[in-house]
């Protein structure tokens, strides 16, 4: 699994260094700044699963596994749609925040449905306006 998501990684690393080719100023920064607070967010992410690990609830740890990336894009979103302009990434931001935040009363099976469905329905929707939106 480690070798795949290495493979994941490289791979989006290599086609975002094509496409950002030549381009600085505010953008470059912008997406600095947003790439930094996706790894920040996530090693956060890792290292609470670390520690609440032997002594947590099967919920929290359950919400802190399921929800806390689904949150944490959400945030990410947020913060790139403002630095952007972006509305339709305002709205997909606040709305993964929501389906994340909502899974704290669930019990685990219903997080991982609800982070998937609501998540990657939240995904697909967002591409669908965006098509539209270009065409």
């Amino acid at each position: 699994m480690f070798v795949l998501a290495g493979f994941a990684v490289a791979t989006v690393v290599a086609i975002s260094r094509k496409a950002a080719a030549g381009i600085d100023g505010q953008s470059s920064r912008d997406r600095r700044v947003i790439l930094a607070a996706w790894l920040i967010g996530y090693v956060i992410v890792l290292v609470l699963q670390a520690a609440l690990s032997d002594s947590a609830s099967a919920q929290t740890l359950a919400f802190i596994a399921l929800a806390g990336p689904l949150i944490l894009a959400g945030i990410v979103y947020i913060m790139a749609a403002v630095l952007g302009r972006d509305l339709p990434a305002l709205g997909l931001g606040c709305w993964l925040v929501i389906a994340g935040v909502s899974c704290a009363w669930q019990a685990p099976a219903a997080m991982l449905a609800t982070c998937a469905l609501a998540g990657g329905g939240g995904f697909l929707l967002i591409a669908l306006i965006e098509i539209r939106r270009r065409a």
